[in-house]
């Protein structure tokens, strides 16, 4: 028995299985795995920080070998969502940046190397690390 449909079925599968078919493109040889991800130096887990606003604090992690860049996020909850980012930058050329706060909560950060000559661009993510910022008021 001839399924002259056959062809025709499995290209429909194919085009409605697919999210993006026009996005597909093979691997290229050139690009290598990413190696592992960014480990964070400071602010320590669970640093403590001052009672002065605003406050400037330093991040910094080790350099990753071949990141052409980095991704910077802090969020204001441990459920990292969009909703709970509270700064993002994706753009950091040096494995550090500062950034001033100014209120006083817990927040919790992470960063990934980016590169083009990476397979899916990018490491994965670091390790996720809180620091607190008191209250001026004590309470």
């Amino acid at each position: 028995m001839r399924w002259p449909f056959l062809p025709l079925l499995t290209l429909a599968f194919l085009v409605l299985s697919c999210k993006d078919p026009n996005a597909y493109a093979p691997d290229d040889p050139e690009l290598t795995d990413p190696p592992a991800a960014p480990q964070l130096l400071v602010p320590e887990y669970d640093w403590m920080g001052t009672t002065v606003y605003p406050q400037s604090v330093s991040f910094s992690w080790q350099r990753v070998a071949g990141a052409q860049k980095y991704h910077f996020q802090v969020f204001s909850d441990s459920v990292l969502s969009e909703a709970n980012l509270y700064l993002e930058q994706t753009n950091v050329s040096d494995p550090g940046l500062t950034v001033e706060f100014f209120s006083f909560d817990q927040y919790f950060w992470r960063v990934r190397g980016v590169s083009s000559n990476w397979r899916g661009g990018y490491t994965n993510w670091s390790a996720v690390w809180r620091f607190r910022l008191p209250n001026p008021g004590g309470r």
